[in-house]
């Protein structure tokens, strides 16, 4: 019986660790189509987690009447395996299904956030439900043996969870870089067709599952401590489940925003919120299994404390959080093990002691709402669907409305007042609560004003800028993401730099103006006749201002709504472009995932650039594959031009060569241009489907058009030999310089791996010395 046991364990680990590379790996996908607009990562996480919790409801009372759950267990393992292979198919059809519902209804904001959970919920449901059938299996195969039912879920849920953070762990760090995202997937399968075979083994070798519940292995725990006698109404724990698994996922969706301005924000620090969240989950539900097993745990004081205890950490974290900034990553060069050590503890400071004390609520709630082992996946199907669906609530409410409602400060404080009022709710359900007891809650609730009192009243999380003299002008938290403008003093000129998560994106120094104007102005000027051009990121409007002086009608899709209204302060580079009082027929601007709006949009352009200025930062480095060069390529009408901004710093030798290497693979004809009038620390690609005839004469003639003249002039590039100048690498140089090597795509994305720890790297002279030893005179 213990070496059965042992393997029903190792049965729920390989399900753990399969259940979070699949989502790890959905989550990759989908958002390849759907995008990462809030809306879109709503959807996505709505489909998984609302899948779950529908497996979990309907499977609870099938596992309680199964008189064989090992077999029952072991067909949903193999259907598990078999649909989520199906994903691989399923799921890149949501292109075309999404590309033909959106042009039918031509839906606004809501309505597009709509289509894309109508598109994710079926690519992944089917499977989603299967994996939270295991939830009340895993409770039913247990809970005989442990002689009680939170005892046994709580044993299996911990087990399940370290699995989870093992998933996580490979996935992020290893499976996807090394083996691809289609064969980390097959390796989830694999995963779960062992757990399969190995259920059905157990199940051969004896029927031991009707045998243990008339027989349970260990002593039962004494049923005073069940939801009858603590005072809670069973329906009253459903719905204090849904509760603190909304708030669950609320904190880790502020968790992630918030390390997001402290870090590089790559997928490596994306993985380790997941993986430290995860074993701290699995910690805290071992530790409140171990007191329930022996008994003498209250329940509901237990959950009361832990909730309290909960609420008292937001006010120490909104204390420490300006701390933070100075672990700036950006001071000085630091080695690949170092940035990232140091990001594992300020993400281990910020989210292992609150998801501990998440980790004991579960447990607990089942066995508040436990009766007998008879119905032991009834009770824990009700409890984690409830728990689910609060989750699903928690996550999207919490990235749609609270954070760009009330900013991180106030939505952390709204959740921590929430786990005070559960707290205060578990303790009055207590039968007999004695004086210590009944102070517990407004104890906690005046020690919690009296931290809250003693932080600061506005709590602005970014790093400022490595330099004094620098003032704050602009603060807003959006729904992607914190955007920030700051000043600062140089001589007789003031210069304003806009920062998306305390990354710098655009500004009013010479060298980004250059990079602003040149991504509009190059691809143009190429171009014979230009109608209607796109810019990916609007920053401070500057590259759409330029392009409107060509006469041509511009689309800028931008994610992050903030960005744009931050664009006041610009007035410089945009000329008024955006706001009500400076509607223009010919500038349109598009709030969505720029991936996302090039599957759906409705026309084709001339010219298409993009202008990313973080490649390692989470999302960005989707951009810069080669199918969405492709997908780029494709939106583009006859004669059209390709361009993309690409960093000679920050990234190394390896990693730009693999940059232009994925370009050129969507773009044939390819040339790589530097910008000759200030010092600068990037290039611009151009390509096109087709060879490129470069005249200069023509080019000089759109260059002396009026207005196109003066904006060069500013950047002193308005003389056409000086642009041609610019010219580093022409097709066959390009050619030689990339060579034969990996390319980024969305099954292998290369760059998010070699990028993530060099973006403050000065490589700069490496690259560009590199480059020229191929320019031919």
């Amino acid at each position: 019986m213990k070496l059965r046991t042992s393997g029903l364990y190792l049965c729920l680990f390989l399900s753990g660790a399969s259940a979070l590379v699949y989502q790890v790996v959905w989550e990759r996908m989908l958002t390849l189509v759907l995008g990462l607009s809030t809306l879109s990562v709503a959807a996505v996480l709505s489909a998984f987690l609302g899948g779950m919790a529908v497996g979990a409801r309907v499977c609870g009372p099938l596992a309680d009447r199964s008189r064989h759950p090992l077999r029952l267990y072991a067909a949903v393992e193999l259907g598990i395996a078999l649909t989520g292979v199906a994903t691989l198919v399923v799921i890149p059809q949501l292109m075309r299904a999404f590309s033909v519902a959106y042009g039918a209804l031509e839906p606004g904001w809501f309505g597009s956030g709509l289509i894309r959970f109508g598109l994710a919920l079926p690519a992944v449901g089917v499977p989603c439900l299967l994996i939270g059938a295991t939830a009340p299996l895993m409770a039913r195969l247990l809970a005989p043996r442990a002689g009680a039912t939170a005892v046994g879920f709580g044993r299996g849920y911990t087990v399940n969870t370290a699995g989870a953070v093992l998933g996580t762990l490979a996935a992020g760090f290893f499976l996807v870089r090394f083996v691809g995202v289609q064969n980390t997937l097959l390796c989830a399968a694999g995963g779960n067709l062992v757990a399969a075979g190995l259920a059905l083994a157990l199940g051969r070798r004896s029927d031991p599952d009707t045998e243990a519940l008339e027989r349970p292995r260990a002593a039962p725990v004494p049923q005073v401590c069940g939801s009858v006698a603590a005072g809670l109404h069973p329906r009253l724990a459903l719905v204090v489940a849904a509760l603190t698994g909304g708030l669950a996922l609320a904190y880790e969706v502020a968790w992630v925003r918030l390390l997001a301005v402290f870090t590089l924000n790559s997928v490596y620090v994306f993985t380790m919120v997941v993986g430290i969240y995860l074993a701290a989950l699995a910690a805290g539900a071992a530790l409140v299994t171990r007191l329930l097993r022996r008994g003498s745990a209250d329940a509901l004081g237990l959950l009361a404390v832990a909730q309290l205890l909960q609420a008292l950490l937001v006010p120490v974290l909104l204390a420490l959080a300006p701390l933070a900034s100075r672990l700036d990553l950006r001071s000085g060069v630091r080695s690949e093990a170092a940035i990232f050590w140091t990001e594992y503890a300020l993400v281990a400071a910020v989210v292992l002691l609150p998801a501990l004390l998440i980790g004991v609520g579960l447990p607990l709630l089942v066995h508040l709402a436990s009766r007998s082992v008879a119905d032991a996946g009834r009770t824990v199907g009700r409890i984690y669907a409830w728990n689910a669906v609060g989750t699903v609530a928690g996550a999207a409410l919490t990235g749609v409305a609270l954070i760009p409602g009330l900013g991180l400060r106030g939505t952390l404080l709204l959740l921590a007042a929430a786990n005070v009022a559960v707290a205060a709710a578990a303790l009055a359900a207590r039968p007999a609560t004695s004086a210590r007891w009944r102070a517990l809650a407004p104890a906690g609730a005046a020690a919690f004003a009296l931290l809250l009192a003693l932080t600061p009243a506005t709590t602005r999380f970014y790093v400022p800028a490595d330099r004094s003299g620098e003032n704050l002008l602009y603060y807003a938290e959006g729904p992607t993401a914190i955007v920030h403008v700051a000043e600062y003093a140089a001589g007789e000129r003031a210069y304003r730099t806009l920062y998306v998560d305390s990354k710098s994106v655009a500004g009013t120094y010479d060298e980004i103006v250059t990079d602003q104007k040149m991504l509009a102005h190059l691809p143009l000027l190429l171009h014979p006749r230009p109608e209607r051009a796109l810019t990916v990121g609007f920053g401070t409007g500057g590259t759409s201002y330029s392009m409107l002086l060509h006469g041509v009608q511009v689309d800028c899709v931008e994610i992050e709504p903030r960005v744009p209204d931050a664009a006041a302060l610009f007035a410089s580079e945009n000329h008024g472009l955006v706001g009500p009082a400076h509607d223009r027929a010919d500038f349109r601007l598009i709030l969505d995932d720029a991936r996302a709006w090039l599957h759906v949009a409705p026309v084709r352009y001339d010219v298409i650039v993009t202008d990313l200025t973080s490649i390692q930062y989470r999302g960005n480095g989707n951009l810069y594959t080669a199918e969405c060069f492709e997908l780029l390529r494709a939106r583009l009408g006859p004669g059209g031009i390709g361009a993309a901004w690409a960093p000679l710093t920050g990234i190394t030798p390896e990693a730009l060569r693999v940059l232009i290497r994925s370009f050129r693979a969507a773009f044939p004809h390819t040339s790589v241009w530097y910008m000759l009038n200030v010092p600068t620390d990037f290039v611009i690609l151009v390509g096109t489907p087709e060879p490129l005839a470069l005249r200069l004469d023509d080019v000089a003639r759109r260059c002396a058009a009026p207005r196109v003249r003066r904006d060069l002039a500013a950047i002193g590039m308005d003389d056409p030999h000086k642009l041609a100048a610019c010219l580093l690498l022409a097709e066959p140089e390009v050619a030689r310089y990339v060579g034969a090597g990996p390319v980024h795509r969305d099954d292998r994305p290369v760059l998010d791996y070699l990028t993530h720890a060099t973006p403050y790297h000065n490589t700069l002279p490496a690259n560009l010395v590199e480059l020229a030893a191929l320019r031919s005179d």
